[in-house]
């Protein structure tokens, strides 16, 4: 990889050592011919990490471990609007030397979801009511895309509908111990459930009720709802998916540049083997 006076530095900040990202973004730029690096600081101090990535005139940041800490939220200039509805970071953007906060989760899974089935008409059901499903819902909003009808499933109904009082578009709120009760076209998983928390909701007789799934986790390459859609010949978008069009979101807003999707996930399916 060739450096010179273009070459522009991404990074990942954290609170630990971690390589994810790294064997990801920099064999897509390497492939590519990119004129970038994303590279690794850590550290717990996030003021000295985004001080010193400003001086050093870093262009965006990936903020691991930060995400939704209120004292790292101080340190940021601006928000856009969907970091701001969730209350979370998914990266910063150095903009005329100021840090402006985004969250990428809803634009990336909406655009991974949409490789494989449309949204309008559909008879939606996400299950969870955090960061994650709060964004893909407003994503769905500001893209004009129309369900047939959207309902929010979760452990906990008075979040459920509380956040159904604040997004328009959910018709009506769900327990999670109703899923097998349910019927649409696409169910998509917001949680961590088949990822950091065991899956005992996601078999056969909750998926065969549906014409296609959605995940998010990508701890492992195929959680259990992936497996059991595939068993079903069920059309799916995996939390690799997911993975992917977030750092597409991530890299194009970065660095200016149209990233190839189909390529990305391949370096994705390779970093992420070696780390999760």
């Amino acid at each position: 990889m060739r450096i010179d006076e273009n070459t522009k530095y991404l990074a990942r900040i954290h609170t630990k050592a971690n390589a994810r990202g790294l064997n990801i973004y920099n064999p897509y730029f390497e492939e590519m011919g990119v004129n970038a690096i994303y590279s690794l600081f850590y550290n717990n101090t996030p003021d000295k990490l985004l001080e010193a990535c400003m001086k050093l005139g870093y262009v965006a940041l990936n903020t691991a471990g930060f995400e939704s800490d209120p004292e790292f939220a101080k340190l940021i200039d601006e928000f856009d609007h969907s970091s701001e509805l969730v209350g979370h970071v998914g990266y910063l953007k150095n903009e005329n030397g100021k840090w402006k906060a985004y969250y990428q989760g809803g634009e990336g899974l909406l655009a991974a979801l949409l490789q494989k089935f449309p949204i309008t008409d559909q008879e939606i059901v996400i299950v969870g009511a955090g960061n994650v499903a709060t964004s893909l819902i407003d994503t769905i909003r500001i893209h004009n895309l129309k369900p047939k009808k959207l309902t929010l499933v979760n452990r906990t109904i008075a979040k459920a509908k509380e956040l159904a009082s604040r997004l328009e578009l959910i018709d009506e709120v769900r327990s999670i111990e109703e899923l097998p009760s349910l019927k649409g076209d696409i169910l998509i998983n917001c949680t961590h459930i088949g990822g950091r928390d065991e899956d005992k909701i996601y078999s056969r007789e909750v998926l065969s009720n549906f014409k296609g799934v959605g995940d998010v986790t990508f701890e492992i390459e195929s959680p259990n709802i992936i497996e059991v859609a595939k068993s079903l010949s069920i059309p799916y978008s995996s939390g690799w998916d997911f993975f992917t069009f977030q750092g597409k979101v991530f890299l194009e807003n970065a660095l200016g540049i149209e990233i190839d999707p189909l390529v990305l996930r391949r370096h994705v399916e390779n970093g992420l083997r070696s780390v999760v």
